[in-house]
Formats: C-alpha cells, structure tokens, sequence
C-alpha cells in the first residue's frame, strides 16, 4: 500500500464494539473514554475482581456522582450489597479493628468493622472506598494493605468481593505506595 494511503475500517455496531471490547485486554482500553461510558464500566467490573493492575479508582471533581455511579454500576452487575467506607472520617480503629488482649496474654483485634460480619465469608458484594484523597494519615496503611493484599488485618476479601475507590483530584499529597496500587480512572 503507498505511503500515506489507508483503508477505512467498515463501522462496527454497538453489539459488534460491545463484543470486541469484550475480548479485548483491559491495557487497550486503560484512557480511552473520560466518563461513566462502555469502555469504563467494562475496565472497573473487570478489574475490582482482580486488583493485579491496580484498583479501579474514579477520579474527578466534587460532587459529580463517582461514588453513586460506582454503585450503581455495581449493583447491575450483580454485586449486593454495596458497602462504602470513608477513610476521611472513620478511625483508624474502626478500619482496622479495636485492639485487646486474648485470653494468651497477645495482642489481637477484633473484626474490622468497615467490613460487616455477615460478609467476611461471602463473595458477590462491593466494597467502595470514598473519598480516598481525604483519608487520615493513619488510614492509608490500612488502605495499602486492602489495595495490595484485600485484607484488613487478619481479615481477606474473598475473591468474588468487587474492590473500587473513588476520589476527587488530590489537594495534599497521598503516599506514593498507594497511588501506585491506584488504576485511575478519569470522570
């Protein structure tokens, strides 16, 4: 073909784009859409499975819906309940457990309670992270343990539990550790 000449791709139809995108590597997609469309949905309901490549995160302005729509995308794909923390505003022991002595004379802590009981042992429910760029100092350590390992100290996420974030852009600095457990998302 001369230099310079191309052939113009016939146009595929939603189902055909759907179905290709569907069988697509999630690389090719990363940044190819800036809001709630296809190509997002596709990358976040794959990746909060498997955070290999980084948590989804949504990114964007205050109060233009992140969280909500994460929810809602959520809940369509099948996932219940939808569980959503705040490191901003809850305490580091509420996010890690409170501390006590076990009757061995050790330190232990008691269930997490950003993680309700009756879902420790089940798959097929979300957990949300809001507002990520607010959270305390002391909460992203335990937010790094979740992103990397899906646990909370002594408890792990099963492996069917959806893990998303949503933050607006940073004001403050977040630790470099965490961001690179980020795939971020532009909203």
């Amino acid at each position: 073909m001369p230099k310079g000449v191309y052939t113009r791709k016939p146009r595929l139809t939603k189902t055909e784009r759907e179905q290709e995108a569907a069988h697509a590597p999630v690389s090719q997609l990363q940044g190819t859409h800036a809001g709630i469309g296809a190509s997002v949905e596709f990358i976040v309901l794959k990746a909060a499975q498997n955070t290999d490549r980084g948590v989804p995160t949504l990114v964007g302005p205050t109060g233009w819906g992140k969280t909500r729509s994460l929810g809602m995308m959520l809940q369509a794909a099948g996932f219940n309940p939808v569980v959503i923390v705040n490191p901003q505003v809850d305490l580091p022991e509420d996010i890690g457990g409170h501390p006590r002595v076990g009757p061995d004379g050790f330190l232990t802590f008691t269930q997490p309670s950003m993680i309700p009981k009756e879902l420790v042992d089940r798959d097929g429910w979300a957990l949300i992270v809001d507002e990520l760029d607010k959270s305390r100092e002391d909460n992203q350590s335990a937010m790094l343990s979740l992103f990397e390992e899906r646990r909370i100290r002594n408890t792990y996420l099963k492996p069917g539990v959806a893990l998303v974030a949503a933050m607006n852009e940073p004001k403050r600095p977040l630790r470099p550790a965490l961001l690179s457990r980020l795939l971020m998302l532009p909203y």
